[in-house]
């Protein structure tokens, strides 16, 4: 397990794996194996897989929001937004104060053009953890679809100062001042 946790800091989510799934052939009932080896296969892209892998951890002592949290956000990759909902709707179900699910419930209503509810509901992320990058992010592309370029910019600044990581804010941003370039103040 210690040799895949290096992996994943390291982001070689192949390698991590590997790793994982050589500790659960040592110890199968790892949960830390298990939970991580579904972590790199989602960064991989292998949603199958990731998902078989977090749907053994429910009712293994696992917080059971984060696990449905998870295969929500499996789902959405997979656009199956019905199933991405009904995901949400049991970590919210199993933790009404889970930061994660408001958040990916969020991105499930952006995608599929809520944006009113999305907004409402990083609004509610936000004020269960005010850490939450991702939130200001969406926050942030809510009010530049809108036209609100002025409210998009600082919402974006924050997602960028907590995770710079997060690439569609850089652009989202760059396209907020585009448009305010362009319109007289």
């Amino acid at each position: 397990v210690g040799l895949g946790n290096t992996q994943l800091k390291m982001r070689d989510y192949a390698a991590a794996e590997a790793a994982f799934t050589r500790a659960l052939e040592i110890d199968p009932d790892s949960i830390t194996a298990l939970w991580n080896r579904g972590m790199s296969r989602k960064k991989l892209g292998k949603v199958d897989a990731a998902t078989s892998d977090l749907t053994k951890l429910i009712g293994r002592g696992v917080e059971a929001a984060s696990v449905h949290t998870e295969l929500a956000s499996l789902r959405l990759t997979a656009r199956d937004f019905e199933g991405a909902m009904a995901e949400i709707g049991r970590a919210l179900d199993s933790d009404p104060n889970c930061a994660w699910a408001f958040l990916v419930r969020g991105n499930l209503r952006l995608d599929t053009k809520d944006l009113p509810r999305a907004l409402a509901d990083y609004n509610r992320c936000l004020k269960l953890d005010p850490t939450v990058a991702g939130a200001y992010a969406g926050r942030g592309y809510v009010h530049c679809r809108g036209g609100d370029y002025r409210a998009a910019i600082p919402e974006l600044d924050s997602a960028v100062r907590i995770d710079p990581t997060i690439i569609s804010a850089f652009g989202n941003r760059a396209y907020c001042h585009l448009f305010l370039w362009h319109i007289p103040e």
